[in-house]
């Protein structure tokens, strides 16, 4: 307020709303920007601990031929794969068409199997690839996503012979239920 008789006039100072007790004009973030920030560092820190975790080691739900190799070394995972070729050799496999069956022996396809391919296999999954593919596979490792690699050979031509049977099989059964229909 002037005084009476004066030349001088006191003018308020504008209040200005984004400006702290220090004087600052820093703001914080919108909620939702923070809210991201901090999954997307949650996010980087666990892959990152999970790198450190299985360093050197095949991440976990990952197998190989069927067996399960999460938390081995590669050295680890070539021999477990290598003691299971023998077993695995002596199965039979078993395609079905209603009640049309055919099973066929491993050993008679002539199959061969790279059991260190398949290791290598095993232990790039969730390392190779951009950013983006490495986060996907390792968050699926984690979760408990079973992935599966295998490696293996095997001579067509001796497989040939069991389709053609599986195939008059089923041929003979479907011209049965035609005529038993009529």
């Amino acid at each position: 307020m002037a005084k009476p008789g004066s030349d001088i006039v006191e003018v308020e100072e504008p209040v200005i709303d984004d400006v702290d007790e220090t004087g600052s004009t820093w703001q914080r973030a919108p909620l939702w920007l923070r809210a991201f920030g901090m999954v997307f560092v949650g996010c980087v820190l666990l892959v990152a601990s999970f790198e450190i975790a299985y360093a050197g080691k095949v991440f976990p739900g990952v197998r190989a031929n069927g067996v399960d190799v999460g938390g081995l070394s590669r050295a680890a995972t070539a021999s477990r794969l290598s003691d299971s070729v023998t077993q695995f050799s002596g199965s039979v496999v078993t395609i079905s068409n209603g009640d049309t069956n055919l099973r066929i022996p491993v050993s008679d396809l002539g199959v061969s199997y790279n059991s260190s391919a398949a290791a290598q296999s095993a232990y790039s999954y969730g390392r190779q690839g951009n950013l983006v593919n490495k986060i996907f596979e390792q968050l699926q490792a984690l979760v408990g996503h079973v992935t599966n690699f295998s490696n293996f050979t095997y001579d067509n031509s001796r497989l040939v012979p069991y389709i053609v049977q599986f195939d008059q099989d089923l041929g003979t059964r479907s011209e049965e239920r035609r005529v038993g229909k009529e």
